[in-house]
């Protein structure tokens, strides 16, 4: 069976209902507890039939990747891979001009303006690791984005728009093999 088969979520299991989640979570545990809750609640939970996320990862084995938390230097989050279907979206968002026109919680944007960097950290694979992806896959550069496009958006506009610098580094989940 497919590991990304085996990680879909129930109908009763919603990221927005902390109770099923517990369920989702004892269900994938026992295979898949190298994977952080984080990358379950922002991406494979409710993009799992999204149709970027199923061209472009759904062949992975889930079972047999790494996933860890990083230190990324503002240069190399400037050279992620957005994938093509992102990129006019991607431009556009990243041209706010302040932070009253940023689309988050409050308690991400309070976050911003405090730490200079994301609250959660965005999800990017290591495509140098994956040599056996599909030929129609976008998956054609070094470190591409998987999930979390707003939090990429917004630093690039920060860096263009404030006087006050970013951190010099900031933590991002990188999958691996």
């Amino acid at each position: 069976m497919n590991t990304w088969d085996e990680l879909r979520p129930r109908e009763d299991e919603n990221i927005y209902i902390p109770d099923s989640l517990i369920n989702y979570y004892s269900r994938n545990n026992y295979k898949y507890s190298h994977i952080p809750k984080e990358v379950f609640e922002q991406w494979i939970i409710p993009l799992h039939q999204d149709k970027h996320t199923l061209k472009n990862y759904s062949w992975i084995e889930f079972d047999k990747i790494k996933i860890s938390c990083q230190l990324f230097s503002n240069e190399e989050l400037l050279r992620l891979n957005i994938i093509e279907d992102f990129k006019k979206f991607f431009l556009w968002r990243s041209l706010n001009k302040g932070f009253d026109s940023f689309a988050c919680t409050k308690e991400d944007l309070e976050y911003w303006k405090k730490e200079w960097t994301w609250r959660i950290p965005p999800i990017v694979i290591d495509t140098k690791k994956f040599e056996d992806k599909p030929i129609d896959s976008e998956i054609n550069w070094i470190y591409q984005l998987v999930e979390w496009h707003n939090r990429i958006w917004y630093f690039y506009a920060i860096n263009k728009f404030s006087k006050k610098t970013l951190k010099k580094k900031h933590k991002v989940y990188i999958i691996t093999k």
